[in-house]
């Protein structure tokens, strides 16, 4: 049963190119065991998926303060997916960028290259010429 004075938090993400605002539904599930939280990748990785998470939540009761804990993971999986995915498109672009630079650099050394070798030649017929 939700009561009229629901705690229901929010959350703003500013950037320079992008403002985004966080929300939960009041209607959909609640839970306090987040998609995003929990034992990372590495602990399961290096414990062989034998680790147990002893600070795992338990579920959330169904008062004013238990929903808000399922709420506050709700918003805190919306926030961690938006992050990471906008990070990882992040470093995607700059190492594109980075790709890009590296290979104009490689175009520029060998015209370079090719510049210096046809120099030798014209330095060559001069010296043979004199």
């Amino acid at each position: 049963m939700t009561e009229t004075n629901e705690l229901v938090p929010s959350a703003c993400y500013t950037a320079p190119d992008l403002e985004k605002e966080f929300m939960v539904s009041t209607s959909a599930e609640r839970t306090t065991n987040g998609s995003t939280t929990g034992p990372s990748d590495y602990l399961l990785r290096v414990t062989e998926g034998d680790y147990v998470d002893k600070d795992r939540s338990r579920e959330g009761k169904d008062t004013r303060i238990g929903r808000l804990r399922g709420y506050v993971t709700s918003l805190q999986d919306q926030v961690n997916v938006f992050l990471t995915t906008r990070m990882n498109e992040s470093k995607q672009a700059a190492n594109e960028k980075a790709e890009e630079e590296s290979i104009e650099r490689r175009v520029l050394d060998e015209g370079a290259d090719t510049d210096d070798d046809d120099d030798d030649d014209k330095d060559d017929e001069l010296i043979g010429g004199s």
